[in-house]
């Protein structure tokens, strides 16, 4: 598992993908302070 805090967050918010993720299909959630938390497939290829 992979947590990272981000300070602001816009419509986009690039992800700094640690290279040691091999390529493949994650499932990333989001966690926006006052919203419910979403929930987005994310296609690693490199």
């Amino acid at each position: 598992m992979h947590a990272e805090q981000v300070n602001a967050f816009s419509a986009l918010q690039p992800l700094d993908l640690a290279s040691e993720w091999v390529e493949g299909l994650y499932l990333v959630m989001v966690r926006v302070e006052g919203q419910a938390p979403k929930a987005a497939r994310v296609v690693v290829n490199r």
